[in-house]
């Protein structure tokens, strides 16, 4: 790799780390482009045609290019993509090289996680985050692992009630992360454990992690660790039925999100969190749930067109809010009072009949169990 590639994959790195993640993923397009990988930026629109892969004839160097895409190894906790446009850009200059690297080195491994973290919320990449964990495990390299990691957290939303698994993924890496000193992957297992934490029920378990992961990122100057910390901190006055308060602290918490490159969480969460609060009798389907909005509709739409836009519904990304959509439709089917809808919901919340729908972190729809007594 070329000096400039290097020192611009330092910067992206930086970037990240210290918040900028608009213009870490701008100089991650910039090194990717001078290493011959791609021939356009990501659109952070998320418009496909803004990604083009470079023509293949073109001369690459797959080192050069690996070197780019593996240098970027900033942990995610989110899985809905900030920037899909740019991730294509990631996973089409991969999938590219990745021949050239048949070998279990690190370099492979890097590449595989990178697909894996790249197309989150999908379910359908943890083979290549299993086989970069095992690589990484056997090359005893501690900083792939935790890459590894993360990448095979974001495959573990196939179906709800998986936050014991996520829970176990976390606990691995705090412990790992405080043994290497990997400070940005034991605040992610920190993180992890909130989330899994609010999903069992198990607060105090939560509140320790989120006092762990604050006080790492006042050690280390993470500024957007706070940001989901802070939305932690709204859900638990919602489940102390501190309505009027957590009401304020949801909307403080959205305008921490605005400008941080999160694009993922900008919109449609503010409006979900105020609904899991005030009911869905609040819904304004005027005001901007993002990509959510199909599974609010049928809660607001006048009978005939609610029900046919639940019967349509698709059945949804693999996420962290899979157990959210399908509370969704529950009370969609109740609400409607069709027997269709209700199968659908009782299927998937039923694996998760223990927890509550408070995965995320950032909100709770409240025990998934009574969800299930009121479709019985």
């Amino acid at each position: 790799m070329t000096g400039a590639g290097r020192a611009g994959d330092g910067l992206a790195r930086a970037l990240a780390v210290s918040g900028d993640l608009e213009g870490a993923r701008e100089q991650r397009s910039v090194a990717l482009r001078a290493a011959g990988a791609v021939s356009a930026v990501g659109d952070p629109t998320g418009q496909p045609a803004a990604v083009q892969p470079a023509a293949a004839q073109l001369p690459v160097d797959p080192q050069a290019v690996a070197d780019v895409i593996g240098s970027f190894d900033v942990p995610g906790i989110w899985t809905t993509n900030d920037d899909p446009a740019h991730s294509a850009e990631l996973v089409a200059a991969a999938e590219r090289v990745l021949p050239a690297f048949r070998a279990p080195t690190a370099t492979r491994a890097r590449l595989l996680a990178t697909i894996a973290m790249e197309e989150r919320g999908t379910g359908a990449r943890l083979p290549e985050a299993d086989e970069a964990e095992a690589i990484a495990r056997d090359l005893d390299d501690p900083e792939l692992r935790a890459f590894a990691l993360n990448a095979r957290f974001m495959h573990t939303f196939h179906r709800t009630g998986l936050a014991p698994h996520r829970a176990r993924i976390g606990r691995e890496l705090v412990a790992h992360a405080a043994e290497h000193h990997l400070v940005t992957h034991e605040v992610l297992g920190h993180l992890i454990l909130v989330q899994a934490g609010a999903a069992l029920a198990d607060l105090d378990t939560a509140d320790h992690h989120a006092a762990e992961a604050d006080d790492l990122a006042r050690s280390h100057d993470l500024p957007l660790v706070s940001v989901f910390t802070d939305w932690y901190a709204a859900l638990k006055l919602a489940a102390q039925n501190r309505t009027a308060e957590a009401d304020h602290a949801y909307r403080a918490a959205a305008q921490r999100i605005a400008g941080t490159g999160m694009w993922g969480m900008e919109r449609g969460l503010l409006p979900l969190a105020l609904l899991s609060l005030h009911g869905p009798s609040t819904v304004d389907l005027t005001d901007d749930w993002g990509p959510h909005l199909p599974w609010v509709r049928p809660l607001a739409l006048p009978q005939k067109e609610a029900l046919a836009a639940a019967r349509t519904l698709p059945p949804g990304p693999a996420d962290l809010l899979s157990e959210t959509r399908a509370c969704l439709i529950a009370l969609a089917a109740i609400r409607l009072q069709d027997d269709d809808l209700r199968e659908r919901a009782r299927t998937a919340l039923l694996p998760a009949k223990d927890e509550q729908a408070a995965g995320t972190g950032l909100f709770t729809f409240g025990p998934i169990s009574r969800f299930l007594d009121d479709l019985s």
